[in-house]
């Protein structure tokens, strides 16, 4: 095969990056309540309508660099409440799962449901051990602060032990995928305490059920190649999810910048 020969890899997890700026595209075309705004040429930021929750994405991130920052407030005005980054080799199958979940849940009333939505009533070991309790074959319990991690090593999460007062852009849960045998060549999604457990488990649910990714030969990363199925596919765009257009900008401009916090008005609460 070429590197421009359309292929399907499976597992997704080990299918690489994937086209960014077509997964961006897909999620503003069927997800009205977000708007898109371009402050810089290596950056694209969707905004959601209530203004304290953003998706930021950064075209210039390499490796373990983030390339990918959700960022949710307590207020339009308020404190960084939690955030969710993906490392550039994070394949795009993961992230769009993340930010399709989220917006489904911000498109509801804060009201009950919304909260079960989003927090599944159970704590996040709790609902970590029950995403996995039913993967086939059975996924493996170091416990060392609860790390799991699939039979044949190409993914797994760690949550590690909370620190007293952990600060908001602290990882309390890190999902990560690659290669077995190059951690270095590894993707993490890492999640910071108070992102809600559904987020945590829509990136996770990924990487226990085998999916298919849509890639061009030469998108897969040479180590992967030998741990993946890959087989050729009809010519279509690899853009790893279904393909769209640039919808134009405007509105309301973002209240924060993803990456940090609101100006000062006291500490960040705590649920």
């Amino acid at each position: 095969m070429t590197p421009d020969t359309p292929v399907t890899v499976t597992p997704a997890h080990l299918a690489g990056p994937g086209d960014a700026d077509a997964a961006f595209n897909e999620f503003f075309n069927t997800n009205d309540t977000w708007q898109r705004h371009r402050p810089y040429d290596d950056t694209t930021i969707a905004v959601h309508e209530r203004l304290a929750a953003r998706i930021q994405l950064d075209h210039e991130a390499e490796d373990e660099q983030p390339r990918w920052t959700f960022a949710v407030y307590t207020s339009p005005v308020g404190e960084l409440d939690w955030q969710a980054r993906f490392c550039a080799r994070t394949p795009v199958e993961i992230v769009m799962a993340v930010a399709d979940r989220l917006a489904s849940a911000l498109d509801r009333r804060p009201d009950a449901r919304h909260d079960a939505l989003m927090w599944e009533g159970r704590s996040l070991d709790a609902a970590v051990r029950l995403a996995i309790q039913d993967a086939d074959p059975p996924w493996q319990d170091t416990g060392l602060g609860s790390r799991f991690t699939r039979t044949d090593g190409t993914g797994g999460i760690h949550l590690p032990f909370p620190a007293p007062q952990s600060a908001a852009n602290v990882p309390s849960a890190v999902v990560w995928g690659g290669p077995r045998g190059y951690e270095h060549l590894h993707w993490k999604a890492e999640f910071t305490a108070d992102c809600p457990n559904s987020l945590v488990v829509a990136a996770l649910s990924q990487v226990i059920e085998p999916q298919t990714a849509d890639r061009l030969f030469g998108q897969v990363p040479a180590a992967n190649r030998a741990q993946a199925l890959i087989a050729p596919r009809p010519d279509r765009p690899a853009a790893a999810t279904a393909h769209g257009h640039h919808r134009p900008g405007g509105g309301a401009q973002p209240a924060h910048p993803a990456g940090g916090s609101a100006p000062a008005s006291g500490e960040r609460r705590h649920r």
